[in-house]
């Protein structure tokens, strides 16, 4: 859930993803996917049904309102007739139309967090890098590209202008749509990291107005919030101040976190990076906090029950804070107050309450960990940085 290089999101519907994701099932086992289809999915296409009648019943479920669309199990059903219809002796191109059905709802459930379906999408379209068929060449160079920009984190910050030309060129011909949130919430993560403050406001403005012009609702919105931001100033050395009210009704206590470390991560249970590295953070949490570490998360979610239901299976033993309402979500008053544009956001925070490091992630944590708590207490870290 916790940290990353940059900070950014994924701005799908709240109700949509925990409903959606609810029913997230291993993308990588299709038998898993029909057990479970068997068993609990009302929208699951009936058995014995030709490759036809399977495709007839996608493009049915495809012309469903977006409601429907985002309701459990919707997907899943879609992307389980896809496979019958490549299992099967079917002509070409009715496995072509399954094939970029089955690209386009593996990314959906990637886009919700599903961990295995993105893993399942990378190599398949990996895979498919030299497909000569039109239209799964025009999904895989959309995915491939998409993919690069989600792990821009490992290319050098001089390159990044580069990558950035790429998806400027990608959406000079495709219309910024519901399935681009995923890589708008990236953009902006390879901005962050871009040399320059100018190059990149001017990268906000830019990128903001382009994905502001979108038909979707939340691009269009998340686009307009971009277009009139700046890239985040750094918060290192300077001291930070957290206040409000946790998940179970009582007021955080943040004087009694004095003398610890502190992970403060701003996160959702909807952000799939930010699910993706919370093995790693409670692994530090285990390792490090009877040595004096913590971590406080600063959820913005806006279903309570969700994140309660995610806090509680997910067995996360360190504070959140939450609210509820129109104040709550991207409007929390911590991510206004720190100029949150995108999560997950993550600040180390020393003894004395200054942040020692941001969006520490991976094997970094630990490495951080270990040398500000091998320290005697008010020590002077020797290398604060990013």
């Amino acid at each position: 859930m916790l940290g990353s290089s940059s900070r950014w999101f994924m701005a799908l519907p709240v109700a949509a993803l925990v409903a959606a994701c609810s029913l997230a099932l291993a993308a990588d086992d299709p038998d898993a996917r029909q057990r479970t289809a068997d068993e609990a999915n009302p929208y699951m296409a009936r058995e014995g049904l030709s490759p036809e009648k399977l495709l007839d019943f996608i493009d049915r479920m495809k012309a469903k309102p977006k409601s429907i669309r985002s309701r459990p199990g919707f997907s899943l059903a879609v992307l389980d007739a896809a496979d019958r219809i490549l299992a099967s002796q079917a002509d070409a191109a009715l496995k072509t139309a399954a094939l970029v059905e089955k690209l386009t709802q593996l990314h959906y459930q990637a886009c919700l967090g599903d961990l295995p379906a993105d893993e399942e999408l990378r190599v398949l379209a990996d895979a498919l890098r030299d497909d000569k068929r039109s239209k799964v060449a025009e999904e895989v160079q959309f995915i491939l590209l998409e993919q690069r920009v989600l792990h821009a984190d490992d290319v050098a910050r001089d390159e990044l202008p580069a990558l950035l030309e790429e998806v400027r060129a990608y959406f000079a011909t495709h219309s910024p749509e519901a399935r681009h949130l995923r890589m708008a919430s990236a953009t902006v993560r390879v901005i962050n990291r871009m040399p320059g403050d100018e190059a990149a406001d001017k990268a906000y403005h830019e990128f903001g107005a382009m994905f502001a012009k979108s038909d979707d609702r939340e691009l269009s919105k998340y686009g307009r919030k971009i277009e009139k931001s700046s890239k985040p100033a750094s918060l290192v050395g300077k001291p930070m101040e957290l206040a409000g009210v946790l998940v179970d009704g009582t007021p955080l206590d943040w004087a009694a976190f004095r003398g610890k470390v502190v992970l403060v991560d701003f996160w959702a249970t909807w952000c799939g990076p930010c699910r993706a590295e919370l093995p790693n953070v409670k692994e530090n949490y285990a390792a490090y906090h009877d040595r004096g570490f913590e971590v406080i998360g600063v959820s913005l979610d806006n279903d309570r029950e969700a994140l309660e239901e995610f806090l509680r299976d997910e067995q996360i033993a360190w504070p959140n804070l939450f609210v509820e309402g129109d104040g709550g979500g991207w409007k929390h008053p911590l991510a206004m107050k720190y100029n949150v544009h995108a999560i997950p956001a993550t600040f180390l925070v020393d003894r004395t309450g200054k942040v020692i490091a941001e969006n520490v992630r991976g094997p970094e944590l630990a490495q951080r960990l270990e040398q500000l708590l091998a320290a005697e207490p008010g020590a002077k870290p020797d290398s604060p940085g990013r």
